[in-house]
């Protein structure tokens, strides 16, 4: 099947003319600019304590990226919407890859921070990160992303280090009827995505299929570098309900093929290096079932299912992996002062990479499992109050058993809209199959002898897990109905961190030459400490009027332990990976009753080490409505420069290119 069948096969269905059943009622979010502060501060999220809670109540810092943010930003893919909430670090390192992370140690294997969707983690144990490009998704169909900032490990698990992001889809009630968008432009150089939603035996569907083409990065601001890539995602979902239960079930399927430039081994010769052809592919099934029991009650019960499949360059390196996950959530209130939340689960995964002849795991194939157990309960101490304690469990076959508590308290001081949180917290970054496994050679210039070096990095089968250990404090302050600013402070303290620890070298007759290996292992080498500020805040002046901003510090500072005097900190444990200070401000208003503009811009401070200049960036967005079903929308992106670098590829061999000025129109068809 060609990579437009998924796309015709929908166009087919659309044409056909179908049209939702009035069975269920179309679900309509509101326009969060019409909307005034408090509606904002009520917004229900799950992520913070994995129950629903409103905004307001959660003792953490909890930005919420709604769908009007998505919309107005002009924003195509999830990474650069990721941009748009304080404390994350987005930096795109070439035209398919970006680094993300939150509070810092940004990277393109960023291995401290969980992305979920509709909590099922597309987290990768082999790549230790996430492949954005392989988990392209219709931005339409996103209902809001819910990012919380600090550690998440006392009832996400382990990986929750930094921060938790969990992309959260649209109800298939929500997105009934037909929806096409078309367009392209000169970075995002063609974008065609089709859906449609209806009814069957009571329960509400979507399916969609979406292709996306994307330009060139540039070495220079004259020269192109060749990594245009492109993907197809399709996929489907299901909702219903039985009583008090409700069900659904939801696929998707992607396929994303990239030429991400790699340098030259010539010094300062970049023309001499080469694109490398990656194909990757993303299949993925989930399942819910949720019962309400009398009294408030509810258990959650979800799994999924991951398989991923990468290849890198022909015959090079690839990669397989599984993931087969089960869930369980239990959520009562107690005696009128306990809000209890409890549950557990059990994950199996296995990663298969095939031995090169320079990179291999031994073993090749890789099993793990994890189990865990956890519990939660909010105390509410006063009606302005409460106490949260809590902690996860959980036992991994590659670091055995692991705790991460948590303590929480949040105090709303009276009716005059502040609040005051403050929470201490311990997650933890357990092994994965390349920090036990790992084997790497490659050849180094000779010795001053003339002596063959070879250079080996290897895995060590007694890596410790990295933990942090964090304290936060918080306060926000609602202005009246048309105003909110959220304020973020944390310290936290991290211990084993990676290194690379010099092994004694040894002489080798095998593989020819005869040469002498130079062995580095990674270890738990370094600590480090983090000290940041985070504020945020949201100001409706006139109706239909809205305005945003945010800014970030980060201080980061890392010292080997006395064991690891002579380690060499790995890439991704540097403090010299992210910038310390981001700022950001949005406006957006209509222009009369047809047309609305919106702007924004994002400015990220220098990365000294990586010599990573500072830039700003401007983004424009304008919307006409030509019917009440018909738009089109023009969008500039990086309005400022013509070029500019935003992140290293150091820690996957590539380069870092040049992002450029970018535009594009597209038209867009929604039910009415």
């Amino acid at each position: 099947m060609t990579r437009t069948m998924p796309l015709l096969l929908l166009a087919a269905l659309l044409l056909a003319g179908a049209s939702p059943t009035d069975g269920f009622a179309q679900t309509t979010a509101p326009d969060l600019a019409r909307a005034s502060i408090e509606d904002l501060l009520n917004i229900e999220i799950t992520s913070a304590s994995r129950k629903e809670q409103r905004l307001s109540d959660a003792p953490a810092a909890v930005y919420v990226i709604t769908q009007d943010d998505i919309r107005r930003s002009g924003m195509t893919t999830v990474p650069d919407l990721l941009r748009l909430a304080p404390g994350i670090e987005v930096a795109r390192v070439n035209s398919s890859e970006w680094a993300v992370s939150i509070r810092g140690f940004n990277n393109l294997v960023a291995n401290k921070l969980l992305v979920l969707v509709d909590g099922r983690t597309i987290y990768n144990r082999a790549y230790t990160g996430v492949v954005w490009s392989s988990d392209e998704m219709v931005i339409d169909d996103i209902d809001r992303i819910e990012v919380i900032r600090g550690p998440g490990g006392a009832v996400w698990g382990a990986n929750a280090v930094n921060g938790v992001i969990n992309i959260i889809t649209k109800s298939s009630a929500a997105t009934q009827g037909a929806f096409v968008r078309a367009g392209g432009g000169t970075l995002d150089d063609r974008s065609v995505a089709a859906r449609y939603g209806g009814t069957i035996a009571g329960a509400t569907y979507r399916v969609y299929s979406q292709l996306s083409d994307h330009a060139d990065s540039f070495l220079t601001p004259d020269a192109r570098t060749g990594d245009h890539w492109h993907s197809v995602s399709s996929g489907g979902r299901l909702d219903w309900r039985r009583g008090t239960e409700t069900y659904m079930l939801e696929g998707s399927y992607i396929d994303a093929r990239t030429l991400p430039y790699s340098p030259s081994a010539v010094p300062n010769a970049p023309q001499q290096g080469s694109n490398v052809a990656t194909g990757s592919d993303h299949t993925s099934l989930l399942g819910l079932w949720t019962h309400a029991y009398d009294g408030g009650a509810s258990l959650h019960v979800q799994s999924f299912l991951n398989v991923n499949h990468q290849q890198i360059g022909v015959g090079a390196t690839s990669d397989s992996e599984k993931i087969g996950d089960l869930d369980v959530v239990y959520t009562a209130l107690v005696a009128k002062r306990h809000n209890l939340v409890g549950g557990g689960g059990y994950r199996y995964a296995t990663d298969y990479i095939p031995p090169t002849a320079a990179f291999s795991l031994d073993p090749a194939t890789s099993t793990g499992s994890i189990a865990n157990i956890f519990a939660q309960d909010e105390i509410a101490l006063s009606p302005q109050f409460s106490l949260t304690l809590g902690s996860k469990f959980e036992h991994d076959s590659l670091s055995g058993w692991d705790v991460q508590p948590t303590a929480k308290a949040l105090w709303k001081i009276g009716p005059s809209g502040q609040r005051l949180w403050a929470a201490t917290s311990r997650a933890d970054r357990t092994p994965a199959p390349l920090d036990v496994a790992f084997r790497l050679r490659t050849p180094l210039p000779p010795a001053p002898d003339g002596t063959p070096l070879m250079l080996g990095i290897f895995g060590n089968p007694t890596y410790q897990d990295e933990r942090l250990t964090d304290l936060e404090v918080g306060y926000g302050l609602s202005l009246g109905r048309q105003a909110v600013i959220e304020l973020a402070g944390f310290k936290g303290h991290y211990d084993g961190l990676a290194t690379l620890h010099a092994l004694t070298p040894t002489f080798e007759s095998t593989p020819a030459p005869a040469h002498v290996l130079v062995p580095l292992q990674f270890a738990n080498g370094l600590d480090a400490n983090t000290t940041g500020l985070e504020i945020d805040g949201r100001w409706n002046p006139f109706a239909n009027v809205s305005l945003t901003g945010s800014y970030s510090y980060l201080r980061i500072v890392s010292h080997l332990t006395s064991e690891a005097t002579g380690d060499e900190p790995a890439s991704q444990s540097s403090e010299d990976l992210s910038p310390t200070d981001q700022w950001q401000v949005h406006a957006s208003t209509p222009l009369g009753a047809r047309a609305e503009i919106s702007g924004s811009l994002f400015h990220v401070g220098r990365i000294d080490a990586q010599a990573i200049p500072a830039y700003t960036r401007a983004d424009v967005r304008l919307a006409f409505t030509l019917t009440r079903q018909l738009s089109i929308v023009g969008i500039g992106q990086n309005m400022l420069q013509a070029t500019h670098v935003e992140g290293t590829g150091a820690s996957k061999g590539q380069t870092s290119t040049l992002i450029p000025r970018s535009a594009s129109i597209s038209l867009e068809w929604r039910p009415r």
